[in-house]
């Protein structure tokens, strides 16, 4: 027999909801939707374009993320996210002169820390590509000697890029134990040549370009790289002054294999079994359906679901796009992309305002896009 919700509880459902229908992009109980055509390139007409959609791409600029470019309007404001390329990569535009500060800060942090089997948890201090730039290694634990973290600090010009190894393992292979690999106090230095091999190849880039040489674009900058299969994850967004509450997002990953789990049949089963732990089942039913096939993206791939949610205990009806594609095994140019657009986001909250953009309006961005 069900408990009587209280408000708190329904505050908790409210919340979940507003986030789980854009993550999980659920529904469930739905009845069969007409989808409209596609083209053998499974790439949606684009008729009648709306008047305000039009305008907003009267003027655009290419931007390039990863080893991608996307055409957004030009006064589209570009929200960079963290990257790992291919270990985690974070730009500090404007904050190079406070670099040398920051470097003799987490010195300061690591060496003060007593180790148990050394005088400090500072390993080392290394010179990268140029004076300015430096490679602080440590211990990752005071209790052991197993594992270090490996901080690259990069200058160029009046940008500070900061690249981490949190947690990386001292062993080197070595067949003649049992386990295949030794404990090895030296083995840090090769991620330090390899954090001074990327320092070298990094180069500033300015926002609108777009290198024709193979490589990865990241905010502010450039690293060149072959399309050797390597680790490389990119998050980027889009924000609309002229529309303030619409949301685009992109992350794309390489992936070694493919994980089958990583499609649109996994994220609304997952959806539909969280709606039905949680009773909400009958708030999933009202979902619209304004869109669901196959999709071509470019090079990709993949699944879009377009979906209007539904009001729900005050919050308002606004939409939640998504593409999926699984990408293909070892393949820089076909990684797993999750793709999604939101309307009535406010300060990152979901479901905060009422959309400013209608159905129609909120397809053709997206397909415009």
């Amino acid at each position: 027999m069900g408990v009587p919700m209280t408000a708190r509880k329904r505050r908790r459902v409210k919340v979940a909801l507003a986030t789980l229908a854009a993550a999980w992009l659920a529904k469930t109980f739905l009845l069969p939707f007409l989808f409209p055509p596609y083209h053998p390139d499974r790439t949606p007409k684009m008729d009648n374009i709306p008047p305000r959609i039009a305008a907003l791409f009267e003027k655009t600029r290419p931007v390039c993320f990863g080893r991608f470019m996307i055409d957004v309007p030009e006064t589209a404001r570009v929200v960079w996210g963290p990257a790992d390329v291919p270990y985690k990569f974070v730009t500090y535009p404007g904050e190079g002169p406070k670099l040398r500060v920051e470097i003799a800060t987490k010195v300061q942090e690591i060496s003060s820390e007593k180790h148990n089997e050394e005088p400090s948890m500072l390993i080392g201090f290394f010179e990268s590509v140029n004076p300015e730039s430096k490679i602080v290694v440590g211990y990752q634990s005071t209790i052991d000697a197993f594992f270090a973290q490996l901080h690259s600090y990069i200058r160029l010009g009046q940008t500070a890029f900061v690249q981490s190894i949190p947690s990386t393992g001292l062993f080197v292979s070595d067949k003649s134990v049992s386990s295949g690999r030794r404990h090895d106090k030296t083995a840090y230095k090769r991620y330090v040549e390899e954090l001074q091999d990327i320092a070298r190849r990094l180069r500033l880039r300015a926002d609108d370009e777009a290198p024709e040489e193979s490589g990865v674009c990241l905010e502010s900058a450039f690293l060149p790289s072959s399309l050797d299969y390597a680790t490389e994850h990119i998050r980027i967004g889009f924000r609309f002054p002229e529309y303030p509450d619409v949301s685009v997002s992109i992350w794309t990953h390489s992936t070694d294999r493919v994980i089958p789990g990583n499609t649109m049949a996994s994220a609304l089963e997952s959806g539909r079994e969280y709606a039905r732990i949680m009773g909400m089942s009958l708030a999933y039913a009202r979902i619209e359906t304004l869109r669901e096939g196959e999709r071509a993206m470019g090079p990709w791939e993949g699944d879009e679901l377009l979906e209007r949610l539904p009001h729900h205990d005050g919050m308002p009806s606004v939409h939640s796009f998504r593409f999926i594609t699984p990408g293909k095994a070892k393949d820089m140019l076909h990684p797993t992309v999750d793709l999604k657009l939101r309307t009535g986001v406010q300060e990152n909250e979901l479901a905060a305002v009422k959309p400013s953009l209608d159905n129609d309006e909120t397809v053709a961005l997206w397909d415009k896009l």
